[in-house]
């Protein structure tokens, strides 16, 4: 029993940490915000975003966003961490264990063939 509990206990703490700095951004975007800058949504630290979730919700609600055509919206958010069938993905954030990832909330824009946006969406 006693080894039992040796094994199992490290495991749910290893499970119980969040090992993304990321995760912490999260409870901070639903308190704080701040404006949208070019500079800092493209800033990455070691594989993060740091402002990214301070700022996400800017994009998303905006109507000046959605007049753009895909070329001004690379030219403002920078290369996409993904990009597939007309839709550009923005990594907002990660929690994830080593490098299996536990969940990502990411910006989702689809464009039209004429490279006009569609919508804007949140994944989570």
């Amino acid at each position: 029993m006693k080894l039992g509990l040796q094994i199992v206990l490290p495991f749910l703490l290893i499970l119980s940490c969040d090992s993304s700095e990321e995760a912490s951004g999260s409870n901070a975007s639903e308190l704080e915000k701040i404006a949208f800058e070019t500079k800092k949504w493209k800033e990455k630290k070691l594989d993060k975003y740091p402002y990214r979730s301070l700022m996400y919700k800017e994009i998303l609600y905006s109507d000046s966003v959605r007049e753009l055509s895909k070329a001004d919206v690379l030219k403002m958010l920078g290369d996409p961490d993904r990009e597939e069938n007309n839709h550009l993905y923005y990594r907002i954030e990660r929690n994830q264990i080593g490098s299996w990832t536990l969940n990502q909330k990411s910006l989702v824009l689809k464009f039209r063939n004429d490279d006009s946006v569609e919508w804007i969406k949140l994944y989570e």
